[in-house]
This record gives C-alpha cells, structure tokens and sequence, in this order.
C-alpha cells in the first residue's frame, strides 16, 4: 500500500504512513467475479487487463455502428517482467518539476453482456498501464500535511505537560523545594490517633517530632502567654503551611505560660497592653512615683510583678499580673534604679533621709548603679525615714561584702564573716526553675546580712536558725583556716553557699546527728550525705581558673562545652545535682579522734584527703545555670493607686475599675475560725494589710507570707526590719481553756532575732543567745516582735486577772475594728485605743 501524501511503500495492515505520518486510505476486499472474462486485475503490479469477447458485439438494433474494440495492453509475464516494469507513480505536489510517465489512451469501455456483473470501473483519469492506487492517488483530493516541526511541537507540548504534572506531584510529596511546616491540627489528630484519646491543644513537643520526622532540626523556644506550659504557641518567623529549606533549624515556640517579657521594663505601657490581655490572668496597672519625667517619661513601664522574665507562680494565678507606670511626685522615686549609686546617696541624704548603703550582685550593666531599696522604689516618704539602698557590684566586691572593720571584738582593721546577704534574691535558670535566698538583716553597721536557710531543696529541715554559710564559721563567725580550700578565701571572685549544719553533721543510720552539738545520739562510724551546695559566679569572675583547676567533674565539663556558653554578662549560681552523680553517701570513720573529711564539702585544710573531694556537676553552660532575676524592690501592690490605662477588657484592671484586686480583697468578709485555720497554715491574707496608731505616728504593713516591716514613722519595737511572724499556740492557756477561746491570735517572730552578748561580752544571735549559760537576760538587745492580732469586738475583763494583762491597766479600748498590739517581754498594760494599731 501506497500513501497517498508522499508516496512511500506501507504495509497493507497500516493504518498510517511510516515517512509522513498521514491516514493510509483502507483497500475495499475484493469481489469474486461471477464471469473471469469481466474480471478486472487491480494489483500494484500489472495493467488492468480488459476482456477480450468471443465473438464481436452485435450491432445495436439502431443501426448505429458498434465503436472500434481498443487492443488491450499486454499483461507482463515472467520473461518480459524486467521490461515491463511497473510505470512510476506520480510524485507528490511538493516536487512538481518530477516528470510523470506518459499515459496511453484506455480501452473502451465494453458493456458486460446480460447476467453478468460489470468488472469494477477504472477511477477517473485513469491511463492505460498506470495501476490502479495510483491512478486513486490522482484521483483523491489533496491532504494538508503536518510538518515535522508541528509534529515536533505536540511532541514537546506532551512532554511539558507530562515534566509539570510530575513536579506538581513530586512538590507535593516534598522530594524537592524544601519542607512545609505542618498544620498544628494535622498533628492534634495525629498525636490523639496513638492513645485514642482526643487533645484539644497541641503539644511543642509533637511539633518538634513531626520537624524531625520531615529531616528538619529544630529549637525550642519557651515565650510567655495564656496557653499551659508546654503548648506549641508558633513558629518563629514563619507561619504553618510555609516551605523552609531541607535540613534547616526550625524555632518552635513552646508556651511557658502566663508571665511579664523581659523587654517589658522600659516601654510605653499603651504599647504591652495587648500583650499582657492574652496572658490569660488579671492584669493590674498601678502608679509608681518617678520624680524626673523627662528622664522617665510618664506612662512608661517602670516596674512589675512578676519581675520581667518572670513567669506567674501557679499558686498566684488567681493574682495575676502587676505592671507599674510612671507617674510624676514626690517621695523615693522609682527612677533611682539604673543611677550612679553616690549620686543616689547624695542626694537622698541632702533632702534629710538616713540612708544606708548595702551591695548586691548585679549584671554587668549595673554594677556600680542603684539596684533596689527599701522601701521599695516609688514608696512615698517622709523627710527624716530610713532608706536602705542596694547598689550593683561584681567579683571584685566579694570579699568585701563580706568583711567586717575595726570589729571591737577582734580589734582587727578587717574580718572576714562566714555569711552575708549579697547573694540574696531569686535565681533562675531557662527551664524556668527558681531558687529564692531571703535576706536577713539585723540593720547593725557591722552586719553583711545572712541567708536564712531552715529548709533544703533536698527536703533536709535545718531549723529556723539555719543559715547559709561560705566558709568553717562554725564556732566562730570568722573565716578560721587560710589552708582551706573554700572559694571565698581564694581569687577568683565565686564563692560557695552550704548550709551551715551540713559542715558538721552526719548520719547514724537514717538518723541525722549534728557533730557540733553535745550529747545526743553519735556514733564512730556513721554515713556522710550528699547536701545542698551552690556555687555563686558573680559576673568578672573568673570562671576559666576554676575550670582549669579541676573544680569541676572533667566530663561535666565536656557536656558543658557542647552546650550554649554561660552568660557572664550576668551573675548566676550552680546547684549541684545529686541526681548526676553515682553515689551520693560516703562511710564516716574515726582514727585517733579525728573523723575522715567529708568529701561532700570543700576541702577543710585538716589532714590529707584534698583529692578524694568529690568534683562539681553539672559544669557551668546557658542550660545549667540560675541566673539572678534583677528587680527594684518588693512593691506593697495592693496599695498603690490604680493607673490610667485604657485596656478595652475585662481581664485587665486599672483606674476606675470596681473590681481592682484591692476592693475585692476587703470586701471578703472571713469568720474568725477562717482567720485562725488560714493563719495557722501561715496563710496571713485573711489579716494581711496596713496597720498604724490612731495618730498616724506609725505605721506597719503585713503581708499575706505574715512578713512585718515599718512602713511609716517609728518602730513599734526594739528594731525596724521586717520579721516573718507565726502563730503560736498554748502560751496563754492558764487565761483560757483553748486557743479558740482566746479573742486575738498570739504571734511571734523567730527565734532567729535575738541578739545577746556574753559576760565576756561575745556577741551571739538567734538560738545561742537561749542555750549559752554565758547570757543573762539583761545583757538580750533585741527579741522576736509579738504583736498579738485583736479580733473585731473583742472586749477584755482585765480586773478580775482574766487576761495576759497587768489588772490595773485597764482603759478606754475601741475594739470596732481588728488590730495589732505589741506586746512586751513582760508586765503588759492592757491595750488601749492610743497604743494598738488599727487595720486601715
């Protein structure tokens, strides 16, 4: 079979040209013919032949003559085959100048007798001796080609199209341009799917694992907000759906829960409004004094609770969050923080305040610049008040916060104490993990203050009197042995903090027996335990000595380096981790009267065993470290005036609101079995508030941790500084049958406020002064406060020997509203309207 279009050879079966690409026209089968003398050969290699009749054809009835038969061309035979090859075929329009074989006139035509079937026509201009195909081929109507670029075109057309659909696919499938970000509720079903239960969050956690399953690395990021801690809040940066390169870190915040940022300090407070409305807390706005505005503008964020960085306390939810604005007046302005510390000083003093001055570990920023106070900064005063004020120091003022001079004990120009309350306040590390160091400060000129201590983080109960201690103070206040191995006495600015019980005690079976005391339970060979132990790095010190002279554990140390260094910008501390070491006791054993070291301590300058000391875990790193939270002061917030804020909601509370956290505290009305529970749980927010005599002369605040300080005017007592009272119970009940019956509650200060001197005149504090037999009671300075807290109504027959009270002291008492009345060590005269301190 021939195409039609450009003449090539194909087979019979193909239904398109194999040069061209044209439809090939399809060969109608043949007929049988019913007489072989009609038969006409059609092949593609011979001439139509036509039949020859046996005798000539009659003349028709017309008489018309019948035409002259033509003579048929020669039908070619084997023998004639190379000379009478088939004619060529005509060739496409394409090439006219090809010459077309001469065509013999055709036969004419014989009409086939009766009965018979007429032999197939030849086509149309067809010639003797040209085939039949391609005589259709000149006969058919002329087909417009496809050129080879066309064909090449839907080719690549296909091909395109095919290429796309396969990126389309592959994209999606994530083979190439990088990773999406999944939709946090893709991964809600995900997680729900594996324990069958249905969340309603999504943890950060489960991010992180679905970032990881996609070969992303990630970090996380903790923020604050109003989710649960540990919720997924975002991805830094980027939104979910979007495409971030294969292999790149993704940030995935992770809820910290509700807090204050840490960029709070410092801003226009209309600018953190709608941050701290999706805290998911009460938020507080409230007026702070500054006394410079074009220095701090008004309206600035000047102070908060809880400090900025800080998260809300689970137990303080309910309370929410405090945030001071700047506001023009007078009295200890709250713009003291961050200035020059003599300048402070200076001026304090020049408008008639007493001050005093006391150092604390400050960030970098701040060494040398006020830090805090006390009263808090933005209290109001009065001319002639007391002011404490703390001022930033580094390593270098170590040692001297924690000297002493001209003792008149010692007569030394310079001592150096086991104690001091530089390192007081709280310290966090970025877990979120807070250590709080209270400070104890008896207001004497020669005290550096002290780290109260009764409770281990470990558990171990120390006592009321515990305190923290950095060297062997133990039967002295002084530092006693240079040939110690304690960071104080060395040079490189950090220092350790123990409790002072754990240099002496150990551990008879489960029993714990303090090696200082006499009598009571001992034993010659008794157990060591691991205590509590931090180590306080003061920004500049130098951290490089410590790690070079083997303090830490040398593979503490390797885990520390591959993690984020420490920022010595800041001060920090390290709390060894009982839970990284293998073996946390050590037997105790005697020889020649003498006890082994314990090598859970710093190495004591006695005997040998300096390298059997147990070294520091964990190494300092970003993640091991508790930073110290800086803050101005502690602000009596309930007290301050409400600011001006325009919040737009209900969860926030400012100038105006009726529902301010201070009206909705007083209006709680709480039954006098509700005070005595709550305050014997040591719970004083049922009583906490302002107290002050009917003069105004003085007043005193109470907070709801039952912490008693002077705000205004004098001291109800011996001494000034704020005491952490209890209730006591049984010391009036020759007056009354129960406690119950009593109509005030009994409270005291600790025992940790005495100060006494011996015969010889040694100065002792806190339980020494009860247990030495060298102290008589006229040479006891000071003793704990006990105020006694006077219910609403509460009358007293004091004639008749009734009450604690002297009988003869009776008078006028206006028992209208609670109040305090301080008592005395002894022969106390009845309270009076002029000398109890009335609940403002």
């Amino acid at each position: 079979m021939f195409c039609n279009q450009c003449g090539a050879r194909n087979d019979a079966e193909s239904k398109f040209c194999v040069s061209c690409g044209a439809p090939l026209a399809m060969e109608p089968a043949p007929q049988e013919p019913e007489d072989m003398d009609a038969t006409v050969l059609s092949t593609a290699h011979a001439p139509v032949p036509v039949p020859t009749p046996e005798t000539p054809a009659e003349p028709a009835e017309t008489g018309e003559a019948a035409p002259t038969q033509a003579v048929p061309a020669p039908v070619p035979t084997p023998d004639t085959a190379e000379t009478t090859a088939m004619p060529p075929v005509a060739e496409p329009v394409d090439n006219p100048t090809q010459a077309m074989p001469p065509v013999e006139p055709a036969p004419a035509f014989v009409p086939p007798a009766e009965g018979e079937n007429p032999a197939p026509a030849a086509p149309a201009g067809a010639a003797a001796g040209v085939p039949a195909d391609a005589a259709a081929v000149a006969a058919a109507p002329a087909r417009k080609k496809l050129s080879k670029p066309v064909v090449i075109g839907i080719v690549a057309l296909v091909a395109v199209i095919v290429a796309g659909l396969a990126a389309f696919l592959t994209y999606r499938s994530e083979v190439w341009g990088g990773k999406s970000l999944p939709d946090p509720a893709s991964i809600t079903s995900q997680a729900s799917g594996k324990n069958g239960k249905k969340g309603s969050v999504v943890k950060a956690k489960d991010v992180t694992e679905a970032l990881k399953a996609k070969g992303l690395k990630t970090k996380t990021e903790k923020v604050f907000s109003g989710s649960d801690a540990g919720v997924f809040v975002g991805y830094k940066g980027f939104s979910q759906g979007e495409r971030v390169d294969a292999g790149s870190t993704v940030t995935v915040q992770e809820s910290a829960g509700p807090g204050v940022p840490a960029d709070t300090i410092g801003k226009d407070v209309n600018k953190v409004v709608s941050t701290f409305e999706n805290m998911g807390v009460p938020v507080h706005y409230k007026q702070v004094i500054v006394n410079d505005t074009k220095n701090t503008p008004a309206g600035r964020v000047v102070a908060t609770y809880p400090a900025a960085g800080q998260g809300v306390a689970k137990d303080e939810l309910d309370k929410g969050i405090f945030v001071g604005v700047a506001t023009k007046g007078d009295g200890l302005g709250a713009d003291i923080i961050g200035k020059d510390k003599d300048k402070v000083e200076s001026d304090l003093e020049s408008q008639g305040y007493d001050v005093t001055m006391r150092p604390r570990f400050s960030s970098k920023k701040n060494v040398g610049k006020i830090t805090g106070s006390d009263p808090a900064p933005g209290s109001a005063m009065s001319e002639g008040d007391e002011i404490t004020l703390y001022y930033g120091i580094d390593a270098k003022g170590v040692k001297e916060a924690y000297s002493i001079h001209n003792s008149p004990e010692t007569g030394a120009s310079t001592n150096m104490l086991g104690v001091s309350g530089v390192a007081s306040g709280t310290w966090c590390n970025n877990a979120g993990d807070c250590i709080t160091f209270d400070n104890k400060d008896s207001g004497d000129d020669l005290d550096t203050g002290s780290i109260p201590y009764p409770t281990g983080k470990d558990g171990t109960e120390y006592g009321e009197y515990s305190t923290l201690i950095s060297c062997d103070a133990i039967q002295q206040p002084y530092c006693s042995n240079s040939k110690a191995g304690y960071l104080l006495t060395g040079d490189t600015g950090a220092f350790e903090l123990m409790p002072g019980q754990s240099l002496t005690n150990y551990w008879c079976g489960s029993t714990r027996v303090d090696g200082n005391s006499v009598g009571g339970t001992t034993c010659d060979d008794g157990e060591y335990h691991m205590q509590d132990y931090f180590v306080v790095v003061p920004e500049g010190a130098d951290l490089k000595s410590l790690e070079n002279d083997g303090f830490f554990d040398k593979d503490a140390l390797a885990a520390a380096k591959k993690q984020k260094s420490v920022d010595t910008d800041r001060p920090f501390l390290l709390y060894r981790d009982p839970k990284l070491y293998d073996k946390t006791t050590a037997a105790r054993s005697m020889s020649n009267g003498m006890a082994n070291s314990n090598p859970f301590l710093p190495y004591n300058g006695y005997g040998s065993g300096k390298d059997k000391i147990v070294k520091m875990k964990p190494a300092p790193s970003d993640d091991t470290a508790y930073y110290l939270v800086e803050q101005a002061g502690s602000y009596d917030w309930d007290d301050l005036p409400d600011a001006n804020v325009d919040t737009g909601s209900s969860k926030t509370k400012s100038s105006g609101d009726k529902t301010d956290a201070k009206q909705s505290k007083k209006s709680k009305t709480y039954s006098e079995d509700e005070i005595r529970s709550a305050v014997d749980d040591g719970d004083f927010t049922p009583i906490a508030g302002t107290y002050c005599l009917k003069s105004d002369d003085s007043c005193v605040t109470l907070d709801k941790s039952g912490t008693l300080k002077v705000k205004d005017g004098e001291s109800p007592d011996l001494y000034s500084h704020a005491t952490k009272l209890t209730m006591r119970t049984g010391s009036w009940d020759r007056y009354y049958s129960s406690p119950e019956d009593a109509p005030f509650l009994d409270l005291t200060g600790p025992d940790s406020d005495y100060q006494c001197k011996t015969m010889s005149g040694e100065s002792l504090s806190g339980s020494d002064c009860l247990d030495s037999m060298d102290v008589i009671e006229a040479n006891i300075t000071q003793r704990p406060l006990n105020p006694l807290y006077i219910f609403k109504g509460a009358t007293f027959d004091v004639a008749d020997g009734g009450t604690p009270f002297n009988a003869s002291s009776e008078g006028d008492f206006d028992s209208s509203k609670p109040c305090l009345y301080f008592m005395g060590y002894h022969m106390n005269n009845a309270p009076t309207t002029d000398t109890v301190y009335y609940l403002q």
